[in-house]
């Protein structure tokens, strides 16, 4: 009997033991996601948010009360972008399949009404019966990126259009870039002066300075 009641404690300082590792385990899981540099929250397949870490809080300007339990669309992913976009489709299609949409970047919003862009890496959080249940997001930050990229868009759209012949040549002479300018002044189509280089186009190319 006594041993049978020591073996019953072993068993249950074991357990103990053991639980205690797990919520030692839980608590680093935690303070790594709560002090990671990235967006990190999981949503239910309706959408609804059941975490947001310190991070996306921070990002996007709502405290936890504020946005535990809200649906993504409406509130960090607005109903429609500025082209008119809806995006509460493309939420339903990423809680439907997410495996589809592993990464994914879009159009955001912050509490203050602020835009910014955001890209996502989406997985799947399974019950035992492989039902999804939850999805995990981490994003990251890309609005200076897309910023920049509109800019260049911007810029390359009126070179591509101006008067002026802008053409840009590599070391050798070669045709890099060719505007609708140079074509009116050059009498080359752009396909045309891609073939050739610029000594070849214009006699002389050395007297004169080339737009690069």
């Amino acid at each position: 009997m006594k041993d049978h009641t020591k073996k019953i404690g072993e068993i249950a300082a074991r357990l103990k033991h053991t639980e205690q590792i797990l919520h030692a385990s839980e608590d680093k899981y935690r303070t790594l996601v709560e002090n990671a540099d990235c967006i990190i929250l999981r949503m239910d397949t309706n959408g609804n948010i059941t975490f947001f870490n310190e991070f996306a809080q921070k990002f996007f300007g709502y405290t936890d009360r504020e946005i535990l339990g809200k649906n993504i669309t409406g509130t960090i992913i607005p109903k429609t972008d500025k082209s008119g976009r809806k995006f509460f489709k493309i939420a339903k299609a990423i809680q439907r399949s997410p495996e589809r949409y592993s990464t994914y970047e879009n159009e955001s919003i912050c509490k203050n009404g602020r835009h910014v862009w955001v890209v996502w890496a989406n997985k799947a959080i399974r019950d035992k019966k492989k039902n999804i249940i939850e999805i995990l997001c981490v994003g990251h930050d890309i609005t200076h990126r897309k910023q920049m990229e509109n800019e260049m868009r911007l810029l390359a759209g009126v070179v591509s259009n101006s008067n002026d012949a802008i053409t840009v040549q590599d070391l050798k002479g070669n045709i890099l870039s060719w505007n609708l300018g140079a074509e009116r002044m050059y009498g080359f189509s752009r396909t045309e002066a891609m073939k050739l280089t610029i000594r070849r186009m214009i006699p002389n190319t050395s007297r004169m300075k080339c737009s690069l």
